[in-house]
């Protein structure tokens, strides 16, 4: 990528790596509230490491927002399957969307339509 990165979220980012909706202080950080360690993916305030939950969290690697069941489960509402991101309802492995995802490794807030879309309204192609 050779020092460029895309910006798709809708707060402040001020490193890379930075896919939050609200202010994020380090790489790979990924909080929709205030996140204060790297790889720190919580809504609220995650205070660990690997730490992605916004609710409750009740296993190792569980990102999910509200409850997450399975390992690495970074669900916002429920997450049905293993490596799934949505903050609403994600049907694929790799799905970080808010709203609905339909590929994998999609990012997204509103609707992403190609992989690896990290953009927080409508994103199409770059």
């Amino acid at each position: 990528m050779s020092g460029v990165h895309f910006e798709g979220d809708n707060g402040v980012q001020i490193a890379d790596n930075d896919y939050g909706g609200g202010v994020n202080v380090v790489d790979n950080d990924y909080g929709g509230g205030v996140s204060v360690v790297d790889n720190d993916y919580g809504g609220g305030v995650s205070v660990v490491d690997n730490d992605y939950g916004g609710g409750v969290n009740v296993v190792d690697n569980d990102y999910g927002g509200g409850v997450s069941v399975v390992d690495n489960d970074y669900g916002g509402g429920v997450s049905v399957v293993d490596n799934d991101y949505g903050g609403g309802v994600s049907v694929v492995d790799n799905d970080y969307g808010g709203g609905v995802n339909v590929v994998d490794n999609d990012y997204g807030g509103g609707v992403n339509v190609v992989d690896n879309d990290y953009g927080g309204q409508f994103t199409g192609q770059r």
